[in-house]
């Protein structure tokens, strides 16, 4: 039966477009990955005397598929989707009493499952490796950073990192969701081994660990870099990443994990198992009894009701839901274990990156702030697209839906319960974050914790954010009829545009979701400059747009039956009365308004130019001024400057002087000055008469003739 199983699964997942969206996704961002280091699209290639089609290159590559938190976020989402319930989807569609009747051995039944996955999984990861070479073979190679395309040095790295990984990320989730048959185990245990990575990555601060970082690092990228640490360029051009040393360890260690577990699923595994399933979260539940109703003998008897349909009754509704929402999600192991990963590699990040040349150094508040937000940050949005599926999926999973669905509460109300449990989630998160900041600032010996900035940045200032980021998330997972879909469609949305836009060398803020706009760095001098303005503007465009797109949601939210988008949309018209009206105009103004403030901003006021627009006009000024390239100029042997500096103008002037001289063995008669082009006003003037033969306001050049030569040794 192994060969029935095997196959059947084969043709079940070739008939589903899932397959084929998964390869395209690789697909497409390997090869902008590839693309953006060629140079592709934007003309500008990486500078470098090592060829970026060299083995240790393509290796580099791959292992950030797994390391990178967008592309290791990604690659973990598809082979959980691939390896989800190649067994728990029979218990989910109460087919599991098949098998009892059916002479099917264990080893067919699990390992036929498994093999088909995970063969569908190395097919979607060839296109890594398709989409990289096709960037590389149509790179411009204007400075030589390509070299002979080899097959071996794309495949033998594609053996050696990428395949080994997807294998242990596929074979503990298939072990640990078959075994306990909580799909919710599967996800804890791939992201354990994603923050094991990140662990490998915080302690190499310290250059005695890192030969135990190559060895714990689950995804081989320490190993690599410590292994081709001292390659030269030469030998990086030549030389194939070698399965040994340290590679060779790390592989066949994680590789003999990753098959124990899958032997100790097989041995442990028993088909009886999917009536009395082993879990690892369940709580012991207690015996409840309770009371019979009152014995009903006519209608007269029935309590008089009145039906209150009111902004009241809508209010408790929303409190009490949002209250059971974020009940449930606190109470999920899940939930505690992400905490305790993400204090554990805040505290390892404090700690290694502290040191500054084996120097510790205090750990101040805004410090402790930007490495504690940025690490809880990750995990945030790894909780708000795992549960915002969860959140919008709890009626169907539990398939009370059509009981949900036909109670007398609105659309509204069951939308933004569930919105608002998923905010005061984040909100819980930073708290966290702040009590481990503070934590380790007492642990360290440093008392000044500075709670008001530890309020104002990760609860005042994030909340925005959070209510962007989650009114997305819900949304997606409305519209969509899979969720893995829809949490794709997330990690698209807030990781891989950036990638994309990258990618072809174009920076926009006002397209890069829940952008924070040009921001400076916090300091405890400057605190957030003159840059907290354009926060508040770019968080309210997004904020505007999630409105819109919430709005809409929330019309659309799933009730009864009905599946078909069109049918969906038709009942959401319906549904569209005053107060959904209001929320979307509101929505439109943000939008629109502080939309049209940042084109303004950016486009008229302070026109953007992209690398490669300002590399054509340098070529531009190179050509029409090189003429000029071999003409003799003084130079500057003293200056005097009297600079006034306005910070709240953010602006200076600058009045003074140079003496130039004449240090060559002949005359000098032209002079050339660039003057800055952002200068609102330049005056100038040399002692001696002079006429401009030349001024070119857009570039700011400007040439001088001096009506008599400036001799030798002469100065002005």
């Amino acid at each position: 039966m192994f060969k029935e199983i095997f196959v059947f699964e084969l043709k079940q997942w070739i008939k589903r477009p899932g397959i084929y969206i998964y390869f395209g996704l690789f697909l497409v961002l390997s090869f902008l990955i590839g693309a953006l280091i060629g140079g592709l699209f934007t003309g500008i290639s990486t500078d470098t005397n090592s060829y970026i089609n060299a083995s240790a290159t393509i290796s580099g590559i791959l292992t950030s598929f797994s390391t990178d938190y967008l592309l290791g976020l990604i690659t973990l989402l598809i082979c959980v989707s691939l390896m989800a319930g190649c067994v728990q989807k029979d218990f989910q569609n109460n087919c599991f009493s098949f098998y009892f009747t059916k002479p099917i051995s264990k080893f067919d039944y699990l390992i036929g499952r498994f093999s088909a996955s995970f063969l569908l999984t190395f097919f979607v990861l060839t296109a890594i490796i398709l989409g990289i070479f096709l960037a590389f073979l149509f790179s411009p190679n204007d400075n030589g950073q390509i070299g002979p395309f080899s097959f071996i040095n794309f495949f033998k790295p594609f053996m050696i990192f990428l395949v080994p990984n997807a294998f242990l990320i596929g074979a503990i989730f298939f072990s640990l969701v078959t075994y306990t048959r909580n799909m919710t185990s599967g996800y804890v245990g791939s992201l354990v081994f994603i923050v094991v990575a990140g662990i490998s990555r915080s302690i190499t601060g310290d250059i005695d660990n890192k030969t135990f970082s190559a060895f714990i690092d689950p995804f081989g990228q320490q190993a690599l870099e410590l292994v081709t640490e001292y390659w030269t360029p030469s030998e990086v051009n030549t030389r194939l990443v070698p399965f040994s040393s340290y590679i060779l360890y790390n592989r066949l260690f994680w590789i003999g994990l990753a098959l124990a577990l899958i032997l100790f699923t097989y041995f442990r595994f028993s088909f009886n198992q999917f009536l009395n399933p082993v879990s690892i979260f369940r709580r012991k539940s207690k015996q409840s009894t309770s009371q019979p109703s009152k014995g009903i003998q006519s209608i007269g008897h029935l309590p008089k009701v009145t039906q209150l349909f009111n902004f009241k009754l809508a209010w408790f509704q929303t409190v009490f839901l949002t209250k059971f929402e974020f009940t449930k999600i606190t109470r999920s192991v899940f939930f505690y274990i992400v905490i305790a990963l993400s204090m554990l590699l805040t505290v390892l990040m404090l700690k290694y990156s502290a040191l500054i040349y084996g120097t510790v150094t205090y750990p101040l508040t805004y410090l402790a702030i930007e490495t504690g937000s940025g690490i809880f940050r990750f995990f945030l949005l790894i909780l708000v697209i795992f549960y915002s599926g969860i959140v919008i999926w709890r009626e169907r999973d539990s398939k009370v839906d059509e009981l949900v669905g036909a109670s007398p509460i609105g659309n509204g109300v069951l939308f933004i319960s569930k919105y608002l449990s998923l905010v005061f989630l984040c909100l819980t998160v930073y708290a966290v974050c702040i009590i481990t900041c503070i934590l380790f600032q007492a642990y360290s010996g440093y008392y000044h914790f500075e709670i008001g900035l530890y309020l104002s940045e990760l609860i005042g200032l994030r909340i925005l954010p959070v209510l962007i980021l989650v009114g997305l998330s819900v949304s997606l997972q409305v519209f969509f009829k899979n969720r893995y879909f829809a949490y794709f469609a997330v990690v698209i949305f807030v990781l891989g545009l950036p990638l994309i836009f990258n990618a072809f060398g174009y920076k926009n803020d006002a397209l890069s979701f829940n952008s924070d706009g040009p921001q400076l760095r916090y300091s405890d001098m400057n605190g957030h400059g003159h840059t907290l303005i354009n926060f508040f503007v770019y968080k309210f465009y997004w904020l505007g747009f999630v409105v819109i797109v919430a709005t809409l949601a929330a019309l659309m939210f799933h009730r009864g039956r009905e599946n078909a988008f069109k049918t969906r949309w038709k009942l959401a018209r319906n549904q569209f009365k005053r107060s959904y009206k209001i929320v979307m105009i509101l929505g439109m103004i943000s939008f629109l308004g502080c939309g049209s403030i940042i084109i303004y901003n950016t486009r008229i006021l302070h026109p953007y130019k992209s690398e490669k627009q300002i590399e054509k006009e340098a070529i531009e000024f190179e050509k029409m001024y090189k003429k000029y390239e071999k003409e003799l100029q003084p130079r500057v042997v003293e200056s005097n400057l009297k600079v006034d500096i306005f910070p709240d103008k953010l602006g200076c002037e600058i009045k003074g002087y140079y003496y130039l001289k004449n240090k060559y063995k002949e005359p000098i008669k032209r002079i050339f000055l660039n003057m800055p082009v952002e200068t609102k006003r330049s005056v100038y003037s040399l002692s001696n008469k002079y006429k401009v033969f030349l001024k070119d306001t857009a570039n700011g050049f400007n040439g001088l003739e001096l009506a008599n030569a400036l001799l030798p040794g002469d100065s002005l």
